[in-house]
């Protein structure tokens, strides 16, 4: 894991994106999971800002359970970033699991409000 930071923060520094499927898994029925404090915890000690993407489509694409993906047109939408410095300046002090889970939740809120616009 710790090299996996580190190597993280490597990338970051030199302007590399990262991508992130905060969720760990495909959903089987196509509906967003919880998503795992991993992603805040690299958004909050990498100070990266996190941009939220909702990807429509991957269920029929690529169905949980197989392998090889069939042709079906994706949608993506893309919202603002979403950075940690809101986060740091909390006026009741959170504990590090309890920031991580914070950021891992507005991420999820803002990527279902992706989800519900109609273009």
């Amino acid at each position: 894991f710790a090299a996996g930071l580190v190597r993280a923060r490597q990338l970051v520094g030199v302007r590399r994106p990262l991508l992130i499927f905060p969720e760990g898994t495909r959903s089987v029925n196509g509906q967003l999971q919880s998503f795992k404090t991993g992603v805040g915890l690299l958004a909050y000690e990498l100070d990266a800002p996190v941009v939220p993407l909702h990807i429509a489509g991957t269920g029929e694409a690529l169905p949980k359970g197989t392998r090889k993906p069939v042709r079906h047109p994706l949608r993506l939408l893309f919202g603002p970033p979403l950075e940690t410095s809101a986060f740091k300046g909390c006026v009741e002090p959170l504990s590090p699991y309890e920031m991580y889970y914070e950021i891992a939740a507005a991420l999820k809120r803002q990527i279902e409000a992706l989800g519900r616009k109609n273009i």
